[in-house]
């Protein structure tokens, strides 16, 4: 799949399929994520925050493979976004109501 085709797949969903690595089992573990995509920059977001057993993966193995509709349409390296503000307009962005909350 091209990547513009996959830009185009990305705006039309909210939720795609995200697979790490475990970081004590070492298996994939695959589950769905809420994200945001702003340009070419994809935005994953934990909904339960540091505490979300796939973000601790990450800091262990950043390795990420995205998957639409049971199609792999990534595989590439994450990066985590630690700093409060950043983090606060992504949680806006994808759910107000969300937002609101925190």
């Amino acid at each position: 799949m091209s990547r513009p085709n996959i830009y185009e797949k990305l705006y039309r969903t909210r939720e795609i399929e995200l697979t790490v690595k475990g970081r004590k089992s070492g298996m994939d573990i695959s589950r769905p994520v809420w994200f945001v995509l702003e340009g070419k920059t994809l935005y994953l977001l934990p909904v339960s925050g540091s505490d979300t057993k796939w973000y601790k993966n990450t800091l262990v193995n950043p390795t990420l493979k995205l998957s639409l509709n049971g199609t792999e349409i990534l595989s590439t390296k994450g990066r985590n976004i630690t700093d409060e503000n950043p983090v606060r307009s992504i949680v806006r962005k994808l759910s107000p109501d969300i937002a609101k909350e925190k």
